[in-house]
């Protein structure tokens, strides 16, 4: 445990020092802002509706905001980094260290969130505010939203790291970490509120880890009526951990088995 923070401090003072790519989101987040703002306040305003699919119009302006923080605070792209430590032969160095290569990749993922936390999300947030106040939001619903974003993160990593643990085999996986973008972002309801879809599509997502990653988190955020009590904040902590155990698990088997292919090739 010691050896992992020491790497995620390691790692934040990096990102530190490229701390002005973070800054960049400050700009255009809100810009994409007024735009969702532009699309929703249309669409309800020649619907001639107040609630649509329980959706009031801000919180639907603000759903798509959760989905801009959802980038900032789950999204990894280890797979793309793993990926890439495979075909520059980088990987040999990283397995000679005293660390984990998955412990490794957590602990830059880690740091980056941290840091994207304080830089990325929280001016983002407030200017937000500013500009459309969500006058659902609670301190309660909004300290949940935060504490479900970590489980959030974690799966979202998990994921990716067992798609970068398939360069061992496929060498690039660049057609795959399209697919998996797509995928998850569907899935997962950064596309569009999972409400949305068809029965028969929410019936299959609600067996699979994909919306404990944006979709629930956001329904925290929105404070919508099933949120409000503790009940249901646990069960949905209680099978977000369940689903990081079952990938953590799946994670560590398919390494061994993929890191056989690496050490054969002689490597």
């Amino acid at each position: 445990m010691k050896l992992l923070s020491e790497t995620i401090r390691l790692h934040l003072k990096v990102y530190l020092y490229y701390r002005w790519a973070f800054f960049i989101s400050i700009i255009i987040d809100p810009v994409m802002l007024v735009l969702i703002i532009s699309i929703f306040t249309t669409i309800y305003t020649n619907g001639q509706q107040e609630i649509i699919l329980g959706y009031s119009c801000t919180q639907m302006i603000w759903y798509f905001a959760a989905v801009r923080f959802y980038y900032a605070l789950a999204v990894s792209y280890s797979d793309n980094e793993l990926s890439q430590d495979i075909l520059s032969g980088n990987m040999i160095v990283r397995l000679i260290k005293p660390i984990h290569v998955m412990k490794w990749f957590f602990s830059k993922s880690a740091a980056n969130k941290i840091f994207a936390f304080f830089l990325e999300f929280l001016p983002s947030f407030f200017i937000f505010l500013m500009i459309v106040y969500p006058d659902f939001l609670t301190w309660l619903s909004f300290i949940k939203y935060l504490l479900l974003m970590i489980p959030a993160f974690i799966l979202f990593f998990l994921i990716s790291f067992l798609i970068g643990t398939t360069g061992f085999l496929l060498k690039s996986i660049s057609a795959l970490q399209m697919v998996k973008a797509f995928f998850l972002q569907f899935v997962s309801g950064a596309f569009l509120p999972i409400d949305f879809l068809p029965e028969t599509a929410r019936r299959i997502i609600g067996y699979m880890p994909f919306q404990y990653i944006c979709y629930i988190p956001a329904r925290f955020l929105l404070n919508m009526p099933e949120t409000a009590g503790w009940g249901y904040f646990l069960r949905v902590l209680a099978v977000g951990g369940i689903w990081i155990v079952i990938l953590y698990i799946l994670c560590r088997i398919y390494w061994l088995l993929m890191i056989k292919k690496f050490t054969a090739v002689g490597c």
